[in-house]
């Protein structure tokens, strides 16, 4: 996929030089772009493809309140940056979240986790139909009845992040239901019979 990969929308100068800065360090050839407001995005956004966004959480109303725009960004990873005194839950359209004061160890714990679990696929092109070590992982979860929630804790990932993964999982997989999912960990010898709850 040609253009764009990532974008990153902030009214705050400083905030999207550095996170430009930071993510230009961590991902050395995926290509990244600053806007002001979601508009200026969706304004470029038809000429190249982007694959993750950054989104400043005073932003967030001019999303939330308009279901077109939610379209447009639906098949997309959304990231909500937020201040660190904030502490109010962010909209579910968004995949995960961190503080516009974050430090280095705390990103880099981050952005390995985002990597292990949706970067790669989302802005390395790895589109293929084969699970990732993660993805599996996830399915074996959801194959013996337990819930994103508990997914979530036991595999120490966001919420967001376990519906992502699922999100994958049956688009790869071409299965959409937790009983076919199951029925796939079952003939695939991913989980035996007796982990299944009843």
């Amino acid at each position: 996929m040609t253009g764009q990969k990532i974008a990153i929308i902030s009214d705050a100068l400083i905030l999207r030089k550095g996170l430009r800065s930071f993510l230009s360090e961590y991902f050395d050839h995926t290509m990244l772009k600053e806007f002001r407001s979601v508009k200026d995005f969706l304004d470029s956004y038809r000429k190249s493809q982007f694959e993750v966004l950054f989104v400043q959480n005073a932003l967030f109303r001019e999303i939330a309140g308009d279901e077109n725009m939610l379209k447009q960004l639906s098949d997309m990873v959304l990231i909500a940056l937020i201040p660190e005194e904030e502490d109010r839950e962010v909209p579910a359209f968004f995949h995960d979240a961190i503080s516009s004061n974050i430090n280095d160890e705390d990103m880099m714990r981050k952005l390995e986790a985002w990597k292990e679990s949706w970067m790669n696929e989302r802005l390395f092109g790895n589109n293929d139909r084969e699970l990732t070590h993660r993805e599996i992982n996830v399915l074996k979860q959801v194959a013996i009845g337990k819930t994103n929630k508990q997914i979530a804790e036991d595999l120490f990932l966001s919420p967001h992040t376990v519906i992502t993964h699922r999100k994958n999982i049956t688009r790869k997989l071409g299965v959409y239901t937790v009983s076919g999912l199951t029925v796939y960990a079952l003939i695939n010898n991913l989980i035996n019979p007796s982990d299944v709850n009843k």
